[in-house]
Parts: structure tokens; C-alpha cells; sequence
């Protein structure tokens, strides 16, 4: 074969040859961005046993008056022990006026590069623990504000731009930058605080935001694109954190109780609330930070929700004429704002259509078999309370049925599933069934007990058909 030949042979070729695999990372490269990354965020905490183990061996050297003695290991990783327990040693002013002129010392030295470390775990135990009523808080932000200088780390810039050591001032600050970034974890990240979601300085400063968007929704200014950011910014991979739950729904809905909500709001804040906390009645649990107040008002929300969905069911179910004449019937109950709680539970055919219409989160109970009387798949029964008395309204020939309050018999609001016998309208103090309706009879009977029972007296023109 000729050179020319060769030649055109290796250009023909060349294409194929040089769409190989893209060239990795270099490893010096890889490297560098490592130890960026390994002085830029917060250190991780080791073991409880570990710190407990050093925390004893720090408060028996404090007892001894033999703090000197202690090893340069343990001063390294001292900041851990810091404000550990219930008896911290941040506590103990000879402890910290040692600990913290230990590290004072590294701002005179000529060498100033051995001891970095040290500092970054004292500010990640800074950042943790960080209250801005503890006095060792502010001392340890004070010095921490000086020595981070010393480097050139992204701890230095950090300083420079926000005042993360200020007790007084850094929560508002780190609130106000977050809330500026439509991405608020992204902030934290840039921060070096991606890992403290709900806690220590990052708990502050999202504590801080909320009271910022209560007392923004208290006044009735319209919420901006600051309350969206707070949302997505109080949930991370492990949903809202535990201190943050009852400040954030408090937020959402206290300024609420005696004033009406707009439409869009309201569902947004619903489907948050639904998303990440859950309905009240049935997991509790999530609830127990949150005021009486703001459980009240979310109750009366899905109480509304309650009917919507049991009128929307049963509309699309066709059942009977009747129903126009209970949608306007119940609906001037709820417009008048006199129940404060309600629930609707569906026969498997209700229960798959609600889940269509309203989808898989949606807050209604089910109507399973077990009691004296058949479910059928299509049947519905609407549960409310009204005053003091708790009120059963079924589909289908089923009745409406009036118990008190504290009856045994009455049914529950908080159960995830109920049989016929949860709900059984013969062990009612009064039923009727839903006879002339045209004619408002059976709704005239029912809001003649109701206002006799409560006080609670509708007028006729306001169910008027």
C-alpha cells in the first residue's frame, strides 16, 4: 500500500476513530473539587457514644483543673462536645474561656494553616447549635467571625457577605437571602448549610421567614412569590422538619380564623398542608405542634371540602332528584360558617371516582362491609358538626339522622373507614327520611330540631330552590 493510500485509508477513518468516549475527569481535577467541597459545608457529626465518651473525658479534665493536660486530639474535636447534653460545657465559663483562647492563639501564629480544621468543626458545631438567647453563642460567633478571615476558604467569603456569626443578625439575613432565590436550598447549598434543613442557624433563619409571611398574610396583603419559596424551602427529602411544623401551620392558617381566605390561596395552602401534614382527624400526630386555632381553621376548610366532594360524588352518580334540593340545604349550613367540622365517607364505586376527581390525597373516609346493613358500592354519607350535635346524611333511601354530641352512638369524624353500624341512623336521637323535598318537608323538620337543639335558625329562603 502507497503513503497516498495509507493516507486517504487513515482520513476516511479518522471520523469513526475520533467519536470514542469522552475523556474523564481528570484526577487532579476530581481531587481539587474534593477538598473544595471538604472545607466548604458543615462536617458531620460522629457517633453519640464518641461524643459522650469525649464530652466525659473534657468534664472530668475541667473537675481535675487539668485542662492543659488534655490531649491535642481531644481540643481538635472539642467543638462537637461543646453543646452536648443537658449540662453543656459551653456552659462552663472557665471550659469555654479555655477552649476559646486556645483557638484565639491561631490568630498570631505565623503558621495559621494547621489548626483549619479545628475551626471548621467549631463553626459546624456553631451552625448546629446556634440560639440566639445562649451567651456561649455569642461568644463562640464573635471569635468564629475573625478567625474564619484567616483563610482564604469559601468560609472567608461567606463572612463577607452575610453575618452568619451574628446571633442578632444572621437568622433575618440568611431568611432574606433564601427568600430571594427561587430556589431557597440552592442558597443553603452555595451556604455550605445544605445539611442543617430544620435546624440549628438554618431553623432560625426559616422561623424568622414564617413570622415574616403570617404577619405579611395578618394584614391582608397579597402574598408574593416569597410564600411559594418559603414552601418549597420548609421541605426537604424528609418532609417539614419537626420544629417547623407547628410555627408553619399556625403561619398558614391562624391569620384565617375570623376572616375569609382567597379561593386561590386557600387550595394552595390545602394542598400543601394535605401533601405534607396530613387531615387532623386522622393522623393527629402530625398536628400536635400546631395551635388549636390553626387546627380549627383547617378543620372548617376540609369540612367545606367534606361537602364539595360528597355533592360532586353524588351528582356524577346520579342517584336521584333529590339532590339539588340537599346541595342547597347543607350548603346554606356551611355558608353561614356554622359547621366546624365534617367528613364524608364513600362506597368503593364514590371512593373511585372521588379519587378521579379529586385525586389519590384527597381527605374522605371509606365505606367498607362488617355492619347489619349491605354498603352498596355507590353509597355516600355525609358527617358533620353542627353546634353541638354531629349529623349523618346518607345517599341512596338512607336517612338523616341527629345524634348530641358525646352520644356513644354518635359517629365518629376521625376514622379511616366506618361499616353500616358506625353510622347507624336507628340508634339516632331523631331521623327522618327525605321525604318532599319539592315541598321542603323533610328540610323543615331538620332545621326545626337543629334550631331548636342550637339556636343555630336558618331561614327557608335560604335553601330555596
Amino acid at each position: 500500500m502507497s503513503f497516498r493510500e495509507s493516507l486517504e485509508r487513515w482520513r476516511r477513518s479518522a471520523p469513526t476513530l475520533l467519536q470514542g468516549r469522552a475523556l474523564g475527569e481528570p484526577k487532579l481535577v476530581r481531587t481539587a473539587g474534593e477538598l473544595a467541597h471538604r472545607w466548604s459545608g458543615v462536617a458531620e457529626l460522629p457517633s453519640m457514644e464518641s461524643i459522650e465518651e469525649l464530652a466525659t473525658r473534657l468534664r472530668t479534665a475541667l473537675a481535675a483543673g487539668q485542662l492543659d493536660r488534655v490531649s491535642d486530639r481531644d481540643w481538635g474535636r472539642a467543638a462537637f462536645a461543646l453543646w452536648h447534653g443537658d449540662a453543656p460545657l459551653a456552659a462552663e465559663a472557665r471550659f469555654l474561656d479555655f477552649y476559646l483562647r486556645r483557638l484565639e492563639f491561631y490568630l498570631t501564629r505565623p503558621d495559621r494553616h494547621r489548626r483549619r480544621r479545628d475551626v471548621r468543626l467549631l463553626i459546624s458545631a456553631y451552625l448546629r447549635a446556634f440560639a440566639s438567647d445562649l451567651a456561649s453563642i455569642r461568644e463562640v460567633g464573635a471569635l468564629l467571625a475573625r478567625l474564619v478571615l484567616i483563610w482564604d476558604w469559601p468560609w472567608a467569603k461567606r463572612q463577607r457577605e452575610l453575618p452568619l456569626f451574628d446571633p442578632e443578625r444572621g437568622p433575618a439575613a440568611l431568611a432574606q437571602a433564601c427568600l430571594s432565590d427561587d430556589e431557597p436550598a440552592r442558597v443553603l447549598a452555595e451556604l455550605g448549610l445544605e445539611h442543617l434543613h430544620g435546624q440549628g442557624l438554618v431553623l432560625m433563619a426559616q422561623l424568622v421567614a414564617v413570622d415574616n409571611v403570617e404577619k405579611a398574610l395578618a394584614s391582608g396583603r397579597a402574598p408574593d412569590i416569597r410564600l411559594e419559596r418559603l414552601l418549597r424551602w420548609a421541605v426537604d427529602a424528609g418532609g417539614v422538619a419537626p420544629k417547623l411544623r407547628g410555627p408553619l401551620a399556625d403561619a398558614l392558617l391562624r391569620p384565617w380564623l375570623s376572616r375569609p381566605v382567597p379561593d386561590p390561596l386557600k387550595a394552595r395552602i390545602q394542598e400543601f398542608l394535605l401533601q405534607h401534614y396530613g387531615d387532623p382527624r386522622t393522623r393527629p400526630q402530625r398536628w400536635t405542634a400546631a395551635s388549636d386555632e390553626a387546627r380549627q381553621v383547617f378543620r372548617k376548610w376540609l369540612a367545606r371540602v367534606a361537602l364539595a366532594q360528597f355533592l360532586e360524588v353524588i351528582d356524577r352518580l346520579a342517584l336521584d332528584r333529590q339532590w339539588k334540593y340537599r346541595r342547597a340545604f347543607w350548603t346554606a349550613y356551611f355558608d353561614r360558617d356554622w359547621v366546624w367540622d365534617a367528613r364524608v365517607a364513600f362506597g368503593p364505586g364514590g371512593a373511585q371516582l372521588a379519587r378521579e376527581l379529586f385525586g389519590p390525597d384527597a381527605p374522605f373516609a371509606t365505606l367498607v362491609r362488617g355492619g347489619r346493613k349491605p354498603i352498596d358500592r355507590n353509597h355516600a354519607v355525609l358527617v358533620l358538626r353542627l353546634g353541638d350535635l354531629v349529623i349523618a346524611d346518607w345517599s341512596h333511601n338512607g336517612r338523616c339522622a341527629i345524634w348530641r354530641e358525646g352520644d356513644r352512638e354518635a359517629p365518629s369524624l376521625l376514622k379511616p373507614r366506618y361499616t353500616s353500624d358506625d353510622i347507624d341512623w336507628s340508634s339516632a336521637d331523631q331521623s327522618w327520611a327525605h321525604a318532599g323535598a319539592a315541598n321542603y318537608t323533610w328540610q323543615n323538620n331538620v332545621r326545626g330540631f337543629i334550631a331548636e337543639r342550637t339556636g343555630l335558625a336558618l331561614h327557608q329562603r335560604e335553601f330555596w330552590i
